[in-house]
């Protein structure tokens, strides 16, 4: 019991409050409870002032700022009435839901026991009040994990807070990953307990997918990218509190609009879908085969991902953010030749010159040095055959794209077999040297 509260002490938020309560546990050590008792009570004051101080100057917390400014006018109107720290608790348990209802009994009584304590009380026998080992032990590690080692966030509720921060700096995050990461690690993630994180996901997950409201939708994206880092981190946690709660993490929305950044984030964390009850899985496969665009991310409906790209069709490469996400989970999977033999077989399939060289743009063009020789055989076999991509304009400016970017042996393809490939001989020249 005794080593528990030097474990616990370890966990204090505040610098000063550790320093503090080192006095709290000497006195409690050399069985001066009387002293233990009125130390304790200095410092729960102290530390509940250090926490609005911090909320006012690290988050610009107004009602922080009004507690303190009553609290800080009433010391100096009447410095040796100590009412300021009755009044310091009741605008804490009113305006900021800090303190939680067991937390408040506890501070009660540990202020009546300081009371007795502080002052020359005597019972029956006049002899001092002495509070015994059992109740000051008691009482100190009810302070400790109720106050000490909690940080200011609790006094205003961080879903609310994180909130409002990221939606007013959404732009910004959303192009730069990871300086969104690097901030919320910073300002929130470092300060708040473990144990906190799995309701800030909860908070998200409802928040995300499934509250549908012009607050949401305009967030989503964001919110997305933060349960998104959360589960990176702190996914066995997450995973078994899914397990648990199963329940709560299937109330989604069957709105395609919202459903498929469900998709997305399953996508990152494929092990999800298996958490979800069955009615919820069919209708996101229903959502799937709907949207041409996620169908491209949800390979976790298929076998393999092997199944899942050969499934796949041209139109579901035009999204350029899902298609870039399809990509990188092929790559990771060693599957990356398998897309580009649909990336080729999409572009000879094009069906009008805008559409060949839109799909060669975005599909060709940037994967050309990744190509195997056997998939620039085709590629150019795919162009020889179809007159939509050999007669356009660009066709011989991506031929020699082609022909300068792509690491193969040129010297083993015959290109004068392919009659309407057309090209700059120099540029094959060129490519043929050997340095």
């Amino acid at each position: 019991m005794e080593r528990s509260i030097s474990e616990l002490k370890e966990q204090i938020y505040f610098p000063r409050t550790k320093e503090y309560f080192e006095e709290v546990e000497r006195s409690f050590y050399n069985e001066n409870y009387r002293s233990a008792i009125v130390m304790l009570y200095s410092v729960v004051i102290a530390d509940l002032l250090f926490k609005l101080e911090e909320l006012k100057d690290y988050y610009s917390d107004s009602t922080a700022e009004g507690i303190l400014n009553d609290i800080n006018r009433m010391r100096e109107n009447n410095p040796k009435n100590s009412e300021w720290e009755n009044k310091l608790i009741d605008n804490i348990k009113d305006k900021t839901n800090i303190i939680e209802p067991y937390v408040l009994t506890n501070i009660e009584d540990l202020k009546n026991v300081r009371n007795f304590s502080a002052h020359p009380s005597l019972n029956q026998n006049n002899e001092l009040i002495r509070p015994s080992r059992e109740k000051t032990l008691g009482l100190i590690k009810e302070m400790l994990v109720g106050i000490f080692i909690r940080p200011p966030l609790f006094i205003k509720k961080i879903t609310n807070n994180l909130l409002e921060d990221i939606s007013s700096k959404k732009e910004d995050f959303l192009e730069d990953n990871e300086k969104f990461k690097k901030y919320i690690d910073k300002k929130y993630f470092e300060r708040i307990p473990k144990n906190m994180i799995i309701s800030i996901f909860k908070d998200f997950w409802k928040l995300t997918f499934k509250v549908d409201n012009e607050d949401c939708n305009d967030n989503r994206k964001i919110n997305l990218e933060l349960l998104i880092l959360i589960m990176q981190e702190n996914k066995l946690k997450i995973m078994e509190d899914m397990q648990i709660d199963r329940d709560k993490y299937n109330n989604i929305s069957d709105n395609e609009s919202i459903a498929v950044y469900l998709v997305e984030f399953i996508y990152y964390f494929p092990e999800v879908f298996n958490y979800l009850k069955e009615e919820n899985r069919i209708a996101i496969g229903v959502i799937i085969n709907k949207n041409n665009d996620y169908k491209a991310i949800a390979y976790f409906t298929s076998k393999n991902i092997e199944e899942h790209i050969k499934g796949l069709h041209a139109y579901n490469f035009k999204n350029r953010h899902t298609r870039e996400l399809l990509e990188k989970k092929s790559k990771e999977e060693g599957r990356e030749y398998l897309l580009f033999d649909q990336y080729i077989e999409a572009v000879g399939n094009s069906s009008s010159y805008d559409a060949a060289d839109s799909s060669f743009d975005i599909l060709i063009r940037p994967n050309l040095n990744r190509m195997q020789q056997k998939q620039i055989e085709k590629l150019i076999e795919n162009i020889d055959k179809n007159n939509q991509l050999y007669n356009r304009g660009k066709a011989k400016y991506d031929n020699n794209q082609i022909i300068e970017k792509a690491n193969v042996d040129w010297n083993k393809i015959d290109l004068k077999k392919y009659k309407n490939f057309e090209y700059d001989e120099e540029v094959l020249i060129g490519a043929q040297l050997p340095f």
